[in-house]
């Protein structure tokens, strides 16, 4: 990062009794940028975006928001927008009254408030619902609501804890669009909170994944799946298949599969002769046709799976299975079960795992 990070969260570490939820986590986040803290359940995401909103405190460790500590402050004194999972819209106020909430609580006046409701009510598409309670409205437009009341402030940073994990899969790939759009164009510093690998690869500047406490990697959403550090964020982020192999000539990058000899691949450093590792493959790395350069194994069609544009082949070597991805072509039938294919890759596609 170039310039001074605006958010910081230096050596965060949290524990309820002997429970470690959180350890020794460190994260810069620029100003503007948007974030996605992704992991399984349990993993200490969201208890850092309740230290970051001042709901938890840091058992160890600070939080820094524009060069001012904040790592003790109360929710109200340090200028964050929160969106739950659970919208936590109040039933007694219209959209217009939710929105204009924390505007009320903060002294604004009646014309300004109404200005920038009237304002926010433009940003999220609803204007003609401004007059309607939430239970006049579908999950979508309550926490389109949601996310307007909480920028209304204008919040320092917005914090997104699962806003989407309620909503049906058309309205969330349409409303995890809308939430990047409106972030990007009113400059928010965000954090978004997710276990959905697809919303945090589509949505964000950069992924942080967390594993039992601890955070195994940070980069964009591009070095995250292409370039995984460790085997589970390789495992975790997207689809993958998994080799054993056994090292032969590290000076060549090469290993061996079952009976065929692969070349070209990136080992690690200190791999020698003899060495076994797990070579991974993500589904989309395999091919039905040759090019130059390839290597090719020799595999089972063990089912095949048409999803549309997409046809997803499961394969066996021996008895290790392995998923290709191949577009639909209408002009060329799909192969059979039970047939045995050769399957093409590059071997710099290949992912050595060690760990």
């Amino acid at each position: 990062m170039t310039e001074a990070p605006y958010l910081s969260i230096n050596g965060i570490s949290k524990s309820f009794g002997t429970m470690q939820v959180v350890r020794n986590a460190d994260i810069e986040i620029g100003r503007g940028e948007f974030v996605s803290f992704l992991g399984p359940s349990g993993c200490g995401k969201t208890t850092i975006l309740r230290m970051v909103a001042g709901f938890e405190t840091p058992s160890a460790g600070s939080i820094s928001i524009d060069g001012r500590d904040v790592t003790y402050l109360k929710p109200s004194q340090r200028n964050i927008g929160m969106v739950f999972q659970s919208y936590a819209l109040f039933p007694n106020l219209t959209v217009a009254g939710n929105i204009g909430f924390g505007l009320r609580v903060a002294g604004e006046s009646r014309a300004g408030i109404d200005q920038r409701v009237k304002e926010m009510l433009a940003l999220i598409g609803l204007p003609q619902l401004a007059d309607r309670f939430p239970w006049q409205l579908s999950g979508g437009q309550q926490q389109r609501v949601a996310l307007a009341r909480a920028i209304a402030p204008r919040p320092s940073v917005l914090l997104l804890d699962e806003p989407l994990s309620a909503l049906d899969a058309k309205i969330r790939v349409s409303l995890r669009e809308e939430i990047r759009a409106i972030q990007q164009d009113l400059g928010i510093t965000t954090i978004f909170v997710t276990h959905d690998q697809e919303e945090a690869l589509s949505m964000s500047d950069r992924v942080m994944v967390m594993n039992q406490g601890r955070i195994e990697q940070i980069g964009t959403p591009a070095d995250i799946y292409n370039h995984p550090n460790t085997s589970f964020v390789a495992a975790f982020v997207g689809t993958l298949s998994q080799l054993e192999a056994t090292v032969t000539d590290p000076s060549r990058g090469e290993a061996q599969v079952g009976e065929a000899r692969i070349s070209g691949l990136r080992l690690p450093q200190q791999a020698k002769p003899g060495d076994t590792l797990r070579l991974a493959l993500r589904p989309e790395s395999l091919r039905r046709d040759h090019r130059e350069g390839d290597q090719t194994l020799e595999a089972r069609i063990q089912s095949v799976n048409f999803l549309g544009a997409v046809i997803r082949i499961k394969l066996v070597i021996g008895a290790v299975p392995l998923s290709l991805d191949t577009f639909n072509d209408p002009t060329r039938p799909p192969p059979v079960t039970g047939q045995t294919i050769k399957v093409h890759f590059a071997p710099q596609t290949v992912l050595a795992l060690t760990d």
